[in-house]
């Protein structure tokens, strides 16, 4: 998917929309994590710790996961995320 603008520029990731960025958050919340939204940037936990800092780079297909939990429940939010886009990719800082 992409959609170009008025000034010539290309969003090619569903993230890229306001919208799709509150979906996700509910998805995450849905789930049952805690998350603090800020933009382009999410941090998620479970009420005693943070699991996660993810910021998302729709421009580039990226999202940037730093992990601060364990790993299984970081896999489990980059699956929620490749629900809304199944092209972004990770990388695990």
């Amino acid at each position: 998917m992409s959609i170009n603008l008025s000034d010539g520029g290309i969003l090619t990731s569903p993230l890229s929309f306001y919208a799709k960025r509150l979906e996700l958050l509910w998805k995450l919340r849905e789930y049952g994590f805690y998350v603090r939204m800020h933009a382009y940037e999410y941090l998620v936990g479970d009420g005693d710790r943070f699991h996660a800092l993810i910021l998302l780079e729709p421009g580039l297909k990226r999202a940037l996961v730093k992990t601060l939990g364990e790993e299984e429940i970081v896999k489990v939010i980059e699956k929620i995320i490749a629900g809304i886009d199944p092209n972004i990719r990770f990388e695990t800082l």
